[in-house]
């Protein structure tokens, strides 16, 4: 009694196995989300761009598909991407209009550089549209989100919750997520608030998620003073804050955090401010690889666009990416010599460099940073169309849009020409961005 045969539990299983598939896929099915300038939020699946006719987005609530005008965009978040592997060295092209190139750097002859990207064919872009030229060690993506409520465990009810690829905070406690840390390791995420300054603790390298204070490395964030804390070993700790003017007329920031277990150094920047450098004097006492938030119930917190990286040990935002304006171009070797004069070439792995005493080549594996001068410098000019496309290896470009069809984006700019990009590594789509800010209507949270 109770018992079925093999054959029945056979055909049982058969039967049940298409739909189990078919949650499965649904349940692992990341959908794209389109933010609209009066603040509205749909999920479902962007279809086509065309910037005649609009956007059109599929919903599951909706037969036809729904078109939206460009000019009611803000932005579109797509829910899947891909990365390719990282290693080697790669180059960080900074254009004069903002743009962020990653790729592999190819050449660069008669003033057009060639460079090798994951999402497009080899990027022509015209020298005089170039600020800087970085080299750095790849570093691979190893957590991001805010990408599901299943990501981050939640320490009381109403204290955080999930929502439209962000948390938000409405009230005191934690919420944390194991981000798989490595032992150096490149943090970043958004903060937005609510009032004059963000009020939150944030702790990293732990192995509790309920908790800033338990083998961990921490910071305060108050009004105008960024506090680190060690928690564990020999003993617990504040360390001296640091003062700072970050969050001066402003309604979020990026955080961005470097912490290396081999040299004990951690660093922490506020956009492009640097507010902590520190070396821990005694034995490391992060035990584990998670991440953790704490929020107050006076100040609501939302935390956006989470990500996690390995990291060279060295590499800084203050280091070969921000170049002081010079009526010559500025050559950085990695021992930290500097020259000035004019970039000429780059070919087959070599530098061809013009001081005022001497030509020089230089190895490329001996390069770190190439400012280029602000004399010769142009800058693209703006489209009525121009949308920011977003990458996951964190790149970004500014194009002219012209369509998207078979998961294809095509488009034109100053910067390179006609451009055809793949869907596939692209993680938004910012829209409408000349936009004067009092003209964009509030994320209303």
């Amino acid at each position: 009694m109770g018992l079925i045969s093999r054959e029945a539990r056979a055909l049982l299983l058969l039967l049940l196995l298409p739909a189990a598939v078919y949650r499965a896929a649904v349940a692992g099915e990341q959908e794209d989300t389109v933010l609209l300038t009066n603040g509205d939020v749909l999920h479902g699946r962007l279809l086509s761009i065309d910037p005649t006719d609009g956007v059109s987005w599929r919903h599951k609530y909706v037969k036809e598909p729904l078109v939206f005008s460009i000019d009611s965009l803000r932005e579109i978040k797509l829910g899947a991407s891909a990365r390719s592997a990282g290693g080697g060295q790669v180059s960080v092209v900074r254009l004069t209009n903002d743009d962020v190139l990653h790729g592999r750097l190819i050449s660069l002859m008669e003033n057009k550089l060639r460079l090798g990207t994951s999402y497009a064919d080899a990027l022509v872009i015209h020298q005089p549209m170039i600020s800087s030229i970085a080299l750095v060690p790849s570093s691979d993506v190893v957590f991001e989100g805010p990408s599901g409520p299943e990501q981050w465990q939640i320490s009381s009810a109403g204290s955080w919750e999930y929502k439209n690829n962000a948390l938000y905070s409405n009230g005191s406690g934690y919420a944390g997520a194991q981000a798989n840390l490595p032992d150096a390791a490149h943090i970043e995420f958004t903060v937005a608030w609510r009032g004059s300054y963000p009020y939150f603790r944030f702790a990293f390298y732990t192995a509790n998620l309920s908790s800033y204070s338990s083998h961990s490395y921490s910071f305060r964030s108050s009004s105008s003073y960024l506090r680190m804390y060690r928690y564990g070993g020999s003993g617990s700790s504040s360390l001296p804050s640091h003062n700072h003017s970050g969050f001066a007329d402003k309604s979020k920031v990026r955080f961005r955090i470097f912490a290396d277990k081999k040299t004990k150094r951690i660093f922490i920047f506020m956009d492009d401010q640097k507010v902590v450098q520190w070396t821990e004097p005694q034995e490391w006492v992060g035990s584990g690889n998670a991440v953790v938030f704490y929020s107050y119930s006076s100040h609501r917190l939302k935390v956006t666009d989470f990500i996690v990286r390995k990291w060279d040990g060295s590499t800084l935002p203050d280091k070969g990416v921000a170049p002081q304006k010079t009526p010559h171009d500025v050559l950085e070797l990695v021992n930290g010599d500097k020259v000035t004069g004019a970039l000429n070439a780059i070919n087959e792995g070599k530098l061809s460099f013009k001081t005022s005493y001497a030509s020089i080549d230089v190895p490329m594996k001996r390069v770190a940073a190439i400012s280029m001068s602000d004399e010769r410098a142009e800058r693209a000019r703006r489209n009525r169309n121009d949308v920011r496309v977003h990458f996951a290896d964190t790149s970004s470009m500014t194009l002219d849009i012209k369509g998207l069809k078979e998961r294809r984006i095509t488009g034109s700019s100053e910067n390179y020409g006609d451009v055809t990009v793949s869907m596939d590594p692209i993680v938004k789509l910012d829209f409408n961005i000349y936009d004067e800010p009092e003209k964009q209507s509030k994320d209303d949270w």
